[in-house]
């Protein structure tokens, strides 16, 4: 008898979940096991995704057979049910991928629509020839380059959540190919097929970056910009799409931030900001200008108030829309200096204290982005130190990165 281990069925339920598209939840799909060379094979499929695992076993060969995916587990080992399915194939010839492809397709999919529309921005573009990954949701937008793919064409198939997951960031070989109209991801026990979409249509995102005659260019120092995505990350709000931020590209150029809850702007101190190009005042939605910050973009580029502004380097370009200007709560012009020293309730600019976090209002929905956020920041550690392990000061460097979440209890 094959008995599949619990721990595998539990991590291939909470994987099959995050396969779902923007389609009808509907039943439980059957699961396809068959043990093959002393390897135990699980695979299903949803509307447009399917997903495998192997796991070493002891067992003998074993039948194809569907179980329900409730079942996978039994103590008494999986019982034969009803119905169907055609397995799918890995293609023979699959290309090693680099590290980041798995990130890329995971910030793609962030940056993807959920609901769908006349273009099929639900939808991750692979450009073979270009080796970019696109994504759109038709307000940002971000176009990742540098890849080399098995195949020339351009593709087109489903955003999902599943390349974030600590079970596929953690390995360290990834493969892909195409077969019998899927894509196929493999990351060591796992593979992905995701089914290419030859009929919808894809927005030109290049096409779609502004440019002007005269942009005006602000760089932002790399220090700076980590604390400034700080700041912005700890804006007191009530809803987090209100932040907003307002570019004061004049002479003395300026970043102000405000809120639901900060009616009134306050200014996010940055030593040495830096423009070119003609005086110019745009406002943005602060999460994209933070998410910009995140991928360690430092030039951002403005053509018009109006117009959508860019941050870009070799690797990512990054734009997303403006907002009206206008609307942005009016400025508090700078008082004259005095002898007089602030009151402690004063928040000096750039500085958003801890005990005026936002307060949570999705338990649920806060518990998931944090299990997501301390299993990526895991992966990260872990490839750190495999990075650093040939080097003396590696257990500093990994002591100081995760000394601030120590005290926590996580339990």
């Amino acid at each position: 008898m094959v008995t599949i281990p619990a721990g595998p069925a539990r991590r291939f339920r909470i994987l099959l979940r995050k396969c779902r598209t923007n389609q009808p939840s509907g039943p439980d799909p059957r699961v396809l096991v068959q043990v093959i060379d002393g390897q135990l094979h699980l695979q299903t499929r949803l509307e447009r995704v399917g997903l495998g695992l192997t796991i070493p076993t002891e067992g003998d060969a074993l039948d194809p057979m569907l179980v329900t995916l409730a079942n996978l587990d039994s103590a008494h080992g999986p019982m034969p049910c009803a119905g169907s399915i055609d397995p799918l194939r890995v293609p023979e010839n699959l290309k090693a991928m680099p590290d980041d492809f798995l990130e890329a397709l995971h910030e793609a999919w962030k940056t993807s629509a959920r609901e769908a529309s006349k273009y099929a921005m639900t939808c991750v573009q692979l450009r073979g020839k270009r080796g970019e990954v696109i994504a759109t949701d038709g307000k940002q937008a971000l176009i990742q380059n540098g890849f080399k793919f098995p195949f020339q064409d351009d593709v087109l198939v489903p955003a999902i959540q599943l390349f974030g997951t600590r079970d596929l960031f953690l390995q360290e070989e990834v493969t892909l190919g195409q077969v019998d109209g899927y894509l196929v991801v493999r990351a060591g026990p796992w593979t992905v097929w995701l089914q290419i979409d030859t009929e919808a249509r894809f927005p030109s995102a290049a096409d779609a970056i502004p440019r002007g005659p005269a942009p005006t260019v602000l760089d932002i120092p790399a220090m700076d910009a980590l604390r400034l995505a700080d700041a912005l990350a700890a804006l007191p709000c009530e809803d987090r799409q209100s932040r907003a931020v307002l570019f004061v590209l004049e002479e003395r150029p300026t970043i102000w931030a405000c809120s639901d809850t900060l009616t009134t702007p306050i200014e996010l101190s940055v030593n040495d900001l830096r423009i070119s190009g003609p005086h110019r005042r745009v406002a943005a939605h602060a999460g994209n200008f933070e998410r910009a910050l995140n991928f360690r973009l430092r030039q951002f580029q403005f053509v018009h108030e109006d117009r959508p502004w860019v941050a870009a380097d070799s690797r990512r370009t990054y734009f997303a829309t403006a907002i009206d200007h206008t609307s942005f709560p009016l400025l508090v012009a700078p008082q004259p200096p005095t002898n007089q020293e602030e009151p402690l309730t004063a928040l000096p600019p750039g500085r958003v204290p801890i005990e005026l976090e936002p307060l949570v209002t999705d338990p649920l929905g806060e518990a998931e982005n944090l299990r997501t956020l301390f299993g990526e920041g895991h992966a990260r550690l872990t490839k750190l130190i495999a990075f650093l392990k040939v080097l003396r000061s590696a257990p500093q460097i990994v002591n100081a990165a995760i000394s601030p979440v120590r005290p926590l209890s996580l339990e």
